[in-house]
């Protein structure tokens, strides 16, 4: 139930701080001068998506009917000097218990499978709080981006290098990333990445 509160203080938070957003500064255009008007002039990285998720599987008797939500709640500033600061949270939330989320038994003495989950098929969506994206970028050559600490990663098609947005926890990578997109038609990427 506590979980469920916290997920619910969120949403008031997160709603709170996409409402003085201010939008008047983006259009502007208008570079920042000080560190606090690079934070006021920047734009959340927030949003919600509730999720429902059947599995039914040959080999297991029940059925999984996960509900979860997840939050992403977070701020991205202006470059100031070229550099900026991107934080955003992450808590994943389950409604009910109807599926298995692939965590081990209480205090995490064991990994098998719960006995009362072992009929259910996995649903890997468990109850979560953390940092998701935790990084500073710096632009200080055209179309150029370097990128140090906790970043969302898609390269291409996403593919093989991706952030497996279809789970409620998206994965991320710890690392440096550069990117520069000065040739039309090409990016080069060179991630540096720890999953």
């Amino acid at each position: 139930m506590n979980r469920t509160i916290n997920t619910y203080l969120l949403a008031v938070i997160a709603a709170l701080y996409a409402l003085p957003t201010l939008a008047d500064n983006a259009a502007n255009e208008v570079a920042p001068t000080t560190l606090m008007e690079a934070i006021t002039m920047g734009k959340p990285m927030t949003s919600f998506r509730l999720r429902y998720e059947n599995v039914d599987q040959a080999n297991k008797t029940e059925q999984s009917n996960a509900l979860t939500m997840r939050s992403l709640i977070g701020w991205q500033t202006q470059p100031l000097n070229n550099f900026s600061i991107t934080a955003q949270l992450i808590n994943v939330a389950r409604f009910n218990n109807d599926f298995y989320d692939g965590t081990p038994n209480t205090f995490g003495l064991s990994t098998s499978t719960p006995a009362n989950k072992a009929n259910y098929p996995l649903v890997v969506d468990p109850d979560y709080t953390g940092i998701n994206q935790l990084f500073v970028e710096w632009t200080g050559i055209p179309e150029t981006k370097v990128r140090v600490g906790r970043q969302s990663v898609k390269l291409d098609n996403v593919r093989f290098i991706g952030n497996v947005e279809y789970r409620q926890i998206m994965q991320v990578f710890d690392g440096v990333a550069f990117e520069n997109k000065s040739i039309k038609m090409w990016n080069f990427t060179r991630p540096t990445l720890r999953g």
